[in-house]
Parts: structure tokens; C-alpha cells; sequence
């Protein structure tokens, strides 16, 4: 376990959402406790850890890992508030060929470039627009690790993300570094 921290829950429809220390996403029954489902959805092994509270949109919790200073390569993504199984996924720090990949001169060190989820996410219900507060690069103080061509960071790391919730699709702005994700 890589941190204890836990920032809180979500309640909806007598069920309780909260991410655990060990990457499970669990949902509580409100009444008597017990336990609905519990889906592993990060790994201290990559370096990540659920410490943020998760946010509820209709039928879909959004959330996503903590620990790029341990390493993880973090995302935001969406699950089904009845079962837990994911719907969607958006990677703050970029696979191969996703938008800002090529600002990365060594695409290993994309591997454990950062972006964690640890601050709540803020939703813009009439628009179905999610934004998401992404964490640092990693290693955020020795930029040798992940040499940039165009930049000293992928443009989903320390800015502001809006992912859509049903969908995760997503329009990059290269000039303000924010990464709009629409929800419906």
C-alpha cells in the first residue's frame, strides 16, 4: 500500500462509492453495510493508489489513480455505478499515438509519466462536461527522465482535463494545455 489517504466518498441511490488504498473500487450498501461489488482498478505495483473521492454522474462514477510520485502512469476514467464495469478510459499521460505522445523524445519514460487523480473532480452538469485536476509529471523535479521535444510535460499533467462523462472523448487545445472531455 502506497498511501492511506482517503479524500472521501459518493452517495447515490443508497449506495456508497469510495476508492481503497489497494485500487479497489467498492460500493457499499448505505442500509446495512455490505458490499455490493469491488473492482481492482489500480495496482500499487505500477505505482498507483485510490485516495480521491469519487464523483457520480447519472448512471456512471468517474474516477481515477493517484502515485506519480511513485511511478503510475494515471487516467481518468468512468464505471458503471450498478456494477462497476469500466466504460471509458482517458489517459493523462499519453499512449502511442494519442495527442501529446510526440512531445515525449523517450516514449519509456511515458511508462511512468504521472498525471495523478488526488483532488476532487468538478462537473458541469448542464453541459455533461467533467474536469479533472491532473497532477504532475513524474519525476516532476528531474526532467532528464522524460526529455520533451515541445514541451517539459504532456499537456494532461499539471492542467486542467474535461473528459465527457459517457463518452471520454476529448478535444485538446494546445494553447491553454486543457483537454476538454464531454460527457454526453
Amino acid at each position: 500500500m502506497l498511501s492511506k489517504a482517503n479524500r472521501g466518498v459518493a452517495l447515490k441511490d443508497g449506495r456508497l462509492i469510495r476508492g481503497t488504498p489497494d485500487g479497489y473500487l467498492i460500493a457499499l450498501n448505505m442500509a446495512d453495510g455490505s458490499l455490493l461489488w469491488s473492482r481492482k482498478i489500480a495496482d500499487a505495483k505500477s505505482g498507483q493508489y485510490l485516495s480521491a473521492p469519487p464523483l457520480i454522474f447519472e448512471d456512471r462514477i468517474i474516477y481515477g489513480p493517484a502515485g506519480a510520485d511513485w511511478g503510475g502512469k494515471n487516467w481518468v476514467g468512468a464505471f458503471k455505478l450498478e456494477t462497476g464495469e469500466p466504460l471509458w478510459r482517458f489517459n493523462l499521460i499519453p499512449d502511442d499515438g494519442e495527442p501529446g505522445a510526440g512531445t515525449w523524445q523517450n516514449p519509456a519514460a511515458r511508462a511512468h509519466g504521472g498525471g495523478s487523480i488526488w483532488t476532487p473532480l468538478a462537473l458541469n452538469a448542464q453541459q455533461g462536461v467533467l474536469y479533472v485536476p491532473a497532477g504532475n509529471p513524474s519525476p516532476d523535479f528531474y526532467r532528464a527522465a522524460r526529455p520533451a521535444t515541445t514541451c517539459t510535460r504532456t499537456p494532461s499533467s499539471h492542467s486542467m482535463c474535461a473528459p465527457a462523462s459517457s463518452s471520454g472523448s476529448t478535444s485538446l487545445d494546445p494553447r491553454t494545455s486543457t483537454t476538454a472531455i464531454c460527457l454526453r
